[in-house]
């Protein structure tokens, strides 16, 4: 079975039982997800909104960074969130919980076992196939102008050749050029449950999954912000899912999201 065209009448019947909760909007192209979204979420869109696209034409990773989004192969889909609707607990580990919820979502319609690269990438055969962005507006004075935006892009049966040259080592697809043996619309659907409905009844239990999946551990990085650059053991992430890592001189040191970007230059221990 290929990657199909996206088709709302079977996303929301992949969605059963849960399909009344969502309202959902698909396109064949935007300029992105997330900005459709923002403007709906501002706007008074509901809880569990969910915006999905064939291609974008200005898709945005985190940081800024662009994100490639052609027609036909991916899925790019951003997921409003409000946060009188989430534990005030889980907020802070939306990006974890989304990381989770992808990586759960492939396994139940393959045999694949994706892997996270901490914080947002998702990643086959240490390649890219995914990226997850987090964008929050809270405003204490009225709980209908605070949101959150999880923005979801994934790779599913884009060719290597379609990449841009200069993306074509780093990043990858599910099923490049081969029969993918679920359908887009089957994978945004799951996708969606798994944010809405995780497998995880605790916040610890999310990051345990989310630590079982991660790339990174005991493996030598690079750790680099717009003030320092430094080499480091990934060592493991704590309860809020920051990263833990260990300088050449033993130092323990916590890694926030934030503007700190890793680059993995060294094989598992």
């Amino acid at each position: 079975m290929t990657s199909d065209n996206l088709c709302l009448s079977d996303i929301y019947a992949n969605l059963q039982p849960h399909a009344a909760d969502c309202s959902l909007y698909l396109h064949k192209s935007v300029t992105s997800t997330n900005t459709l979204a923002r403007e709906l979420a501002s706007s008074g869109a509901k809880h569990a909104t969910t915006i999905i696209a064939d291609e974008q034409t200005a898709g945005k990773g985190r940081m800024g960074r662009a994100f490639y989004s052609p027609g036909g192969s991916g899925l790019y889909m951003s997921i409003i969130l409000r946060p009188n609707e989430i534990l005030a607990s889980s907020l802070e580990l939306l990006t974890v919980l989304a990381a989770v919820a992808v990586c759960e979502a492939i396994e139940e319609l393959s045999p694949l076992t994706p892997q996270v690269k901490w914080v947002n990438d998702i990643v086959l055969s240490e390649r890219k196939v995914g990226g997850i962005s987090c964008e929050t507006r809270i405003d204490p004075l009225c709980e209908e102008r605070s949101w959150v935006i999880l923005g979801i892009g994934i790779n599913v049966s884009t060719k290597e050749e379609v990449f841009p040259i200069e993306l074509r080592s780093l990043v990858s697809s599910l099923y490049p050029g081969h029969d993918c043996p679920f359908t887009r619309s089957q994978l945004a659907a799951a996708i969606i449950k798994s944010v809405l409905h995780p497998k995880a009844e605790s916040t610890a239990a999310l990051v345990a999954s989310y630590r079982r999946r991660l790339m990174m551990l005991e493996r030598r990085i690079e750790v680099y912000s717009s003030s320092e650059r430094y080499e480091a053991v990934a060592k493991d992430v704590d309860a809020a899912g920051h990263l833990l890592v260990q300088k050449d001189s033993g130092e323990l040191c916590v890694l926030m999201a934030g503007e700190i970007s890793i680059k993995i230059v060294g094989e598992p221990k």
